[in-house]
């Protein structure tokens, strides 16, 4: 990730004027990287404009045309890292950025660009117009994205856990989720940058429409197969393949289960 992330203890020696720009508080905070981006970078050196109209303009077009989503939603995007974040802690606005984000990893499949990512919840700083972003809820939205071995997006532990605070049914509207064991990397387990070992977290994930992306998926996974990429980058379309082939929708009301 190529954004500047700091701990709680860093936030505090900043020191910001009163603006109504600058978010600072407990609010949603939604961060997507995108894979495989250190080998398209390096296949269009000479060609970085190329590599922003195919990857940055078509997705942001799709954000822009969210239209009511964004009243709540602030984005921000910097190399292969997007970070969507909202003003405030308020139920309407979790019920604007979760459908935000759900489209955004879906156009973005559609278009053949993976993703993976995570919605968080908890203090967040940002200044964009000194492009400044730091807090617990993004390193924590950062942590869950990075880890996960497929293209998707889950909810965080802390993201769960303010969910079940409103004690409102079908707060996730027409946004389905479902509880999963999402494969994800054992970091304990890394040498020389090489994860020797994977394990399954359950959390709640995204549950991706299935007609409009596992054509795209696959599509995906047999270029890369024909391109000779290797078994670890093979296993994340397979684990994405197996998910929607797999899995069930399941009322956001049993979301405590996965938050206790």
């Amino acid at each position: 990730m190529n954004i500047f992330l700091a701990t709680e203890d860093t936030e505090k020696i900043i020191k910001m004027k009163s603006n109504k720009n600058i978010i600072n508080g407990n609010c949603w905070v939604a961060y997507f990287d995108i894979l495989g981006f250190t080998g398209k970078v390096k296949e269009l050196r000479n060609h970085p404009d190329t590599l922003a109209r195919i990857y940055y303009q078509r997705i942001l077009e799709k954000i822009k045309r969210s239209g009511v989503y964004l009243e709540r939603v602030n984005t921000h995007w910097f190399s292969d890292s997007f970070i969507f974040y909202t003003n405030d802690d308020s139920p309407a606005s979790f019920t604007n950025i979760c459908p935000l984000a759900e489209g955004f990893i879906t156009n973005a499949i559609w278009q053949r660009k993976p993703l993976r990512g995570a919605l968080s919840f908890g203090r967040f700083c940002a200044d964009k117009a000194k492009n400044i972003f730091i807090g617990i809820a993004l390193i924590d939205a950062h942590d869950y994205a990075e880890k996960q071995d497929w293209i998707g997006c889950v909810m965080t532990p802390n993201a769960l856990k303010k969910i079940n605070s409103f004690k409102l049914p079908n707060i996730t509207g027409d946004v389905p989720t479902v509880e999963y064991y999402v494969p994800v990397k054992n970091k304990d387990k890394e040498q020389d940058g090489v994860v020797l070992q994977y394990s399954f977290e359950k959390l709640r994930a995204f549950r991706l429409d299935a007609s409009l992306v596992r054509e795209r998926v696959n599509e995906m996974y047999n270029a890369a197969r024909g391109n000779g990429k290797s078994d670890y980058i093979l296993r994340k379309y397979i684990n994405t393949l197996n998910f929607l082939s797999n899995n069930t929708i399941t009322s956001v009301n049993s979301v405590s289960s996965v938050a206790k």
